[in-house]
């Protein structure tokens, strides 16, 4: 079984979203914030390349594994302008994590929905044989990705990393069925607005149900939990509707947050230690959308993984 184990975050610092009103927000994007249940967000002071490291850390420590035990670091990220990647940042994560027998990609992000690439893109080395073992660390800072602090009046973007790692493994989730869908059309009744391929309110229902026929059989469904995005109480209302599934189901945090491509691996840590088995994972952006089936390896599979 190829798993994900070791997960491990760093965010900036927590900031109430009432601190920017002195920095010229006004009080009705405030109260619209609010009332989509989002309250806080994080600020990090330190670099895309300090956070990166600090989670890749954590996670070789939650893995109980060493530099040497690392075949791939893959660094994904769609902070495109941040000025390390001058420098060849995801080399330079190489370096400061010692990981001296493994080599690097950088995957640069067009949607943060394509972390589920990413997590493709390692389980299709392991499952190769060319790695045993992909340390996977996902990393935003929003000055760094040119998108803005806040969107739509509905979710506020969060800085920090999250990291994993993939294998052949006795613990964490087992990957299962995946796919990555292209899928932005233009509502016939709106031929001419151009928001219409690139709105993700406008697309999102004809995502989940794309997704949901291709990975719920019937009008069952079979997963314990749906992971998505960090973006805000009504979201995750409308998500659970269209699954089907109680609101409690689906898991986005939305107080901390959305951290791009960092979510999934967030908001999937918070599972580790409970009895969820079944996990879909749904990362739908503004014109293409993500699914992912894990389920967590019980025990009485671990002796024969």
């Amino acid at each position: 079984m190829i798993a994900i184990h070791g997960i491990a975050s760093c965010l900036g610092e927590e900031v109430p979203i009432s601190s920017l009103h002195a920095e010229g927000l006004s009080r009705e994007i405030l109260v619209q914030l609010a009332v989509r249940g989002v309250s806080r967000f994080h600020r990090a002071e330190r670099s895309l390349l300090e956070l990166a490291e600090a989670s890749a850390r954590a996670t070789l420590c939650a893995a109980k594994l060493a530099a040497e035990d690392i075949d791939v670091l893959l660094f994904a990220s769609n902070s495109l302008r941040v000025e390390d990647h001058q420098l060849d940042i995801s080399h330079c994560l190489l370096r400061v994590l010692d990981l001296d027998r493994a080599y690097v990609h950088g995957i640069c992000f067009q949607n943060c929905g394509d972390c589920i690439l990413a997590l493709r893109t390692a389980e299709g080395l392991v499952a190769s044989g060319q790695a045993r073992r992909v340390l996977i660390v996902f990393a935003d800072r929003v000055c760094d990705a040119g998108v803005p602090r806040i969107l739509r009046h509905a979710y506020i973007h969060s800085d920090g990393a999250a990291s994993c790692v993939v294998e052949r493994a006795a613990a964490g989730f087992a990957i299962g069925r995946s796919a990555i869908e292209h899928s932005a059309e233009r509502r016939p009744n709106d031929p001419d607005d151009p928001d219409n391929l690139m709105n993700l309110d406008i697309n999102l229902d004809r995502f989940a149900e794309r997704a949901r026929t291709r990975f719920v059989d019937g009008s069952v469904v079979r997963f314990d939990r749906i992971i998505t995005h960090n973006i805000n109480r009504i979201f995750n209302h409308r998500l659970a509707r269209l699954f089907g599934v109680p609101a409690e189901q689906v898991v986005g945090t939305e107080g901390l947050g959305h951290c791009l491509a960092s979510d999934v691996l967030i908001n999937l840590a918070a599972l580790e230690d409970g009895a969820v088995r079944n996990v879909l994972v749904f990362t739908p952006t503004r014109r293409s959308f993500g699914v992912m089936a894990l389920s967590r390896i019980a025990p009485e599979d671990r002796a024969h993984a």
